[in-house]
């Protein structure tokens, strides 16, 4: 699953419902998790901060001093559908330089 890192901000700006569908999004993955483990199946989240094609960019919030990349975000995904991501479940990724610490 992808997931915003507005979750984490409360849905500033009016966007409560939004923050509220993404923080149920995450809820939702890690109870798959939990139940499907067992069957080798994995549930993860991808949760993207600022990136290139964002419409807000406020790049003094980022530690990383930087906007993400779309490969970055798109290499975080490859990495969770890997063999080598196997043992990986009920996590949230999140691609965003900091952004949210």
């Amino acid at each position: 699953n992808v997931l915003s890192l507005s979750v984490e901000t409360g849905g500033a700006g009016g966007a409560g419902p939004y923050a509220a569908a993404k923080g149920a999004l995450r809820v939702l993955t890690r109870t798959l998790a939990a139940a499907e483990a067992p069957h080798g199946i994995t549930a993860n989240v991808v949760a993207p901060g600022v990136i290139e094609n964002s419409i807000a960019k406020p790049v003094e919030e980022i530690p990383a001093g930087r906007l993400g990349l779309v490969q970055e975000v798109s290499n975080s995904v490859l990495f969770l559908v890997s063999r080598e991501a196997d043992y990986v479940t009920g996590q949230v990724i999140e691609v965003a330089g900091g952004w949210n610490l």
